[in-house]
């Protein structure tokens, strides 16, 4: 799968291997987690569903994705700020 510079990772959907590599990261990255359901995290080029980012719902308390494209239907979600811009427009803001 190759991407063009305006696209974002999973922009057009995920594949099955896609799916298990987010589980697998999914379980890597709770094992270095601190046990804690308060914590804030900032995934840079989280992907167009940033599907990594919403694995990791339950134990935050807020989550920030930023990516060149955005799913519109992540802006609803409360506990996620998206920004849909360049990483080097985004960290100024942040």
């Amino acid at each position: 799968m190759s991407l063009r510079a305006h696209e974002s990772y999973g922009q057009h959907g995920l594949t099955p291997v896609d799916r298990l590599g987010v589980w697998l990261s999914k379980r890597a990255i709770h094992r270095h987690l601190p046990s804690r359901n308060d914590l804030e995290v900032l995934e840079l080029g989280c992907g167009y569903r940033a599907t990594q980012l919403i694995a990791l719902e339950p134990i935050l308390k807020r989550g920030i994705g930023v990516d060149f494209q955005i799913s519109p239907e992540l802006q609803t979600l409360e506990k996620f700020t998206f920004h849909q811009a360049t990483i080097e427009e985004t960290l100024p803001k942040l």
